[in-house]
């Protein structure tokens, strides 16, 4: 099971940087970017489970968020605060349904 050891957040996407959250109270956190689900489950085995995660829907190579969320569920029935963020108009909802049916969404939002 992943914890907590130190405050930080996860920007998940190969192609975006986090300027898109300019004008939002995300804007304000410091972001550790990770391009695919191995960059991400290494990041989150290495500093912990993170505060909020940013999530783009596809990435690299043929791998999704949702192959992501399935490697993070392994590991831990918690899902941190995210937001979707997606070239791809149904992704927001697919992913939101994922999480909604597979975590403990107590603590995650979009």
């Amino acid at each position: 099971m992943y914890t907590t050891t130190m405050t930080w957040n996860l920007f998940l996407d190969d192609e975006r940087n986090i300027d898109i959250f300019q004008d939002s109270d995300w804007e304000q956190h410091q972001w550790v970017v990770a391009k695919s689900t191995k960059e991400a489950i290494i990041l989150i085995k290495n500093l912990g489970l993170p505060e909020r995660i940013a999530l783009d829907f596809h990435l690299q190579y043929g791998d999704t968020t949702i192959q992501f969320l399935k490697e993070l569920r392994s590991h831990t029935s918690v899902m941190p605060m995210y937001r979707v963020h997606s070239s791809d108009f149904t992704a927001p909802k697919r992913i939101r349904e994922f999480i909604q049916k597979t975590f403990d969404i107590s603590l995650g939002h979009d």
